[in-house]
């Protein structure tokens, strides 16, 4: 299978991604030849996923954030609904259309899921399927 062969809504595991696209398999953004191959998260942390990621205080995931908002093309989007063990449903490939550490943007979006450690939002627009 090559990444174009990702069907919208089928879901993948962490190791079958990570076979086509590369990266590691527990990271947000895994990176594959100082690239971020993809994205991957939690619908239960993330509930605006796949249009609006929530970046942690971690600083691997704002780099790799960063890095995608400022990245020419656009990544594979998978999202898990329950357990990080479950497969991933795909998303499609989507581009970052902006990064934000706007706390006014923030703190109303991270507080409906009561989450304290969001340091700012990567908003994405679908490219293609």
């Amino acid at each position: 299978m090559d990444k174009s062969q990702f069907e919208v809504g089928r879901a993948y595991t962490r190791h079958e991604i990570r076979k086509v696209l590369g990266g590691d398999v527990v990271s947000n953004f895994p990176k594959q030849d100082g690239r971020v191959a993809y994205c991957c998260v939690a619908q239960y942390t993330h509930p605006q996923a796949p249009e609006i990621i929530f970046v942690n205080r971690s600083m691997q995931m704002i780099g790799a954030a960063r890095q995608v908002a400022t990245q020419s093309e656009g990544i594979p989007v998978f999202v898990y609904y329950r357990y990080r063990e479950e497969p991933k449903a795909y998303q499609g490939v989507f581009m970052a259309e902006r990064y934000s550490e706007d706390r006014a943007e923030i703190v109303p979006l991270a507080m409906k899921v009561s989450r304290q450690d969001v340091t700012a939002l990567l908003y994405m627009k679908r490219v293609s399927d």
